[in-house]
């Protein structure tokens, strides 16, 4: 019985913002054929213990998240656009500033 999904919560708070969260990843899977390229030689991860930072590079697009208790300026190299992010507040450009516990996947 607990274990049953209740679907009037789906347009309320938190429930409908996962939802939406859900979406907008389903719809970038469907945009951006890196996201569901198979092949592992074209990915490659760095993690960054001592800044508790964790980027994931598949093709031309990168996930960046920022694990720590403070915000976190990561360079990029060249600008870059954000195509997702959680929460907010996350700031793109030649360097990217990301809020504590926060992630963006950006190209």
């Amino acid at each position: 019985e607990r274990s049953k999904l209740d679907w009037s919560e789906l347009s309320v708070g938190r429930h409908a913002r996962m939802l939406e969260t859900y979406r907008r990843l389903a719809s970038l899977r469907r945009t951006y054929a890196d996201l569901t390229d198979p092949r592992f030689g074209r990915v490659a991860c760095i993690v960054d213990e001592d800044r508790r930072l964790f980027r994931m590079r598949r093709g031309s697009l990168e996930i960046v998240v920022n694990f720590a208790d403070r915000a976190a300026e990561v360079e990029l190299g060249g600008p870059r656009q954000i195509l997702f992010q959680t929460g907010s507040g996350a700031a793109s450009g030649l360097h990217l500033t990301l809020p504590a516990h926060a992630g963006v996947l950006h190209g």
